[in-house]
């Protein structure tokens, strides 16, 4: 995973990837960890969303993140993390100028006021309809929010949740833009037994 995230920035691209991966194999701990040391290392003012099917499960992904700042070694650059302006769903790290926003699919308008440059969208398969949108619609739209620039982020990870949805549509569309040498979406695909 992390490998695939390397080629495509080395190479000077949007780093567009797809995973499909068995549960609890690490997927949201490392593709947070890698956006972190983006964040750290290459970039400034440059923000992130963590988007999942309810703000719970976005605020657990975010925590593993906030253990990590408060858990750098010595020889990492001193980087902080805290509340936004009081907002429970925005942190700040300071010395960086970057944010991590987290919403839910049920409440994706929680996003319109950023300059997203990551966008970490977790167990999109599971995403469900609200009477206003498709799960597919809300996946699009944040989609859309990020820029088609060298370094910018996207991730759409998953387990596996039946066929013809929109993670299963992507999911296809990067198996077949790898197979003709394409860029853009990428698959990363962990089946569950290499997850021990």
């Amino acid at each position: 995973l992390i490998g695939e995230y390397e080629r495509q920035r080395l190479l000077g691209y949007p780093i567009r990837v797809v995973l499909l991966k068995s549960r609890q194999w690490g997927g949201s701990t490392a593709t947070e960890e890698y956006m972190l040391w983006l964040q750290t290392w290459h970039y400034i003012n440059w923000h992130s969303a963590i988007i999942s099917m309810v703000s719970d499960q976005s605020a657990n992904i975010r925590n593993m993140l906030v253990r990590s700042i408060n858990n750098l070694p010595p020889y990492h650059p001193h980087i902080s993390i805290r509340s936004f302006e009081g907002k429970m769903n925005i942190k700040v790290i300071p010395e960086r100028g970057s944010y991590i926003v987290i919403t839910s699919a049920e409440k994706p308008d929680n996003l319109r006021s950023f300059d997203l440059s990551m966008v970490h969208m977790s167990e999109v398969g599971l995403w469900k309809d609200t009477p206003a949108k498709s799960g597919d619609d809300i996946a699009q739209a944040i989609y859309a929010t990020v820029p088609d620039s060298p370094g910018t982020f996207i991730c759409m990870e998953s387990t596996a949740k039946g066929v013809g949805n929109f993670f299963h549509n992507q999911y296809l569309c990067a198996t077949e833009n790898k197979a003709n040498g394409l860029g853009g979406l990428q698959p990363v695909f962990v089946p569950w037994f290499r997850s021990s």
